[in-house]
C-alpha cells in the first residue's frame, strides 16, 4: 500500500523468495524535517543474519527521535549515523553474549538514506552491498557495493571482466556485525546535484537488497520506473516480479519513494 506525507509517497515490500526465511529488514521513519529510508540484508551463511538485520532496524527506529536534538547541538548527520551504527553493533554483541555466543558471527548489510524535506539535502550511508539509487529520466546508483569485485577493480587495476571471474567476486569485504570488518561509506549532497534536471517534476529513490538488483539490469529498472500512468506500488511489485522471473535466489526487499515538486 502506498503511503504519502506531504509531497513524498512511498511503497515498500519484502519477500523471502526461494529462501526458507526472510533475513531482510527495513524501515521508513518520518518527523517534521526528515525522512529515513533503510534496508538491511542479514548475511546468509552466517548464523544470526536475521537477528542482525532486526537489531539494526530496531536500533535506528528507537533512536530516530534523537536526530533533531543531535543536529540542534551541532552534531553532523554523518556523526549521528556512525553513533547509531556502532550502537547497533554493540547491541548485537550483547544479544549474542546473553543468548548464544555462536551468534557473534552475525552480520548484515545496511543502506540508509536521510532526506531533509525543507532543503532537499540527502545523506546516505552504506555498509555492504545493498543499494540506493536515484531516478529522474535516468537511473543513478549512489552507493557502491563493498565487495571483492570492486576492491580488485579499484586497488589492483582489474577490468570488470577480469574481476567478475574471480571466485567469490561478490563476497563482501565490509558488513555490520560484532566481529565483522566494517567500512562506512557516507554521502552528503543536495538532490538537485544528483539528478538530471530535464523537464519532469518527479524524482524517485530506490533502495534494494541484492536479491532484487543482482537480478535486474539497469535498463529493466529504468524501463519500469519510466512507466507512465502507473503508481509506485505497481512499479515496485513489477520490479520484484521481474527479479523472481530472472531466478532471484535470495530474499527480495525494496523501498520505492516518489518525490514531487510542489
Amino acid at each position: 500500500m502506498i503511503k504519502k506525507i506531504n509531497n513524498v509517497s512511498f511503497f515498500s515490500v519484502s519477500e523471502k523468495g526461494k529462501r526458507e526465511e526472510n533475513q531482510d529488514n527495513y524501515c521508513i521513519l518520518y518527523n517534521d524535517n526528515f525522512f529515513l529510508f533503510l534496508v538491511a540484508d542479514g548475511m546468509g551463511g552466517h548464523l544470526g543474519g536475521k537477528k542482525a538485520s532486526e537489531i539494526t532496524v530496531e536500533t535506528f527506529r528507537e533512536n530516530f527521535s534523537s536526530l533533531n536534538p543531535a543536529i540542534e547541538n551541532n552534531e553532523k548527520i554523518d556523526q549521528w549515523f556512525i553513533k547509531i551504527v556502532n550502537l547497533s553493533k554493540q547491541k548485537m554483541k550483547e544479544w549474542a553474549e546473553n543468548n548464544d555466543l555462536s551468534f557473534l558471527d552475525m552480520g548484515t548489510t545496511l543502506s540508509a538514506v536521510i532526506y531533509e524535506t525543507k532543503t532537499k539535502n540527502i545523506y546516505s550511508i552504506n555498509i555492504g552491498d545493498s543499494r540506493f539509487y536515484i531516478y529522474k529520466n535516468q537511473l543513478k546508483q549512489i552507493t557502491k557495493d563493498q565487495n571483492l569485485l570492486n576492491f580488485y577493480m579499484e586497488n589492483e587495476g582489474f577490468t570488470l571482466e577480469e574481476a567478475s571471474i574471480i571466485p567469490g567476486a561478490k563476497s563482501l569485504i565490509s558488513s555490520l556485525g560484532p566481529k565483522k570488518l566494517m567500512e562506512i561509506d557516507f554521502l552528503s549532497s543536495n538532490m538537485n546535484e544528483l539528478i538530471d534536471k530535464k523537464e519532469n517534476n518527479e524524482v524517485f529513490f530506490l533502495l534494494t537488497t541484492d536479491g532484487v538488483h543482482d537480478f535486474l539490469s539497469k535498463s529493466i529498472i529504468e524501463n519500469i520506473l519510466f512507466l507512465k500512468n502507473q503508481n509506485i506500488e505497481y512499479k515496485g511489485k513489477l520490479l520484484i516480479q521481474q527479479a523472481l522471473e530472472n531466478n532471484s535466489s535470495d530474499n527480495l526487499t525494496l523501498i520505492l519513494v516518489e518525490i514531487k515538486d510542489e
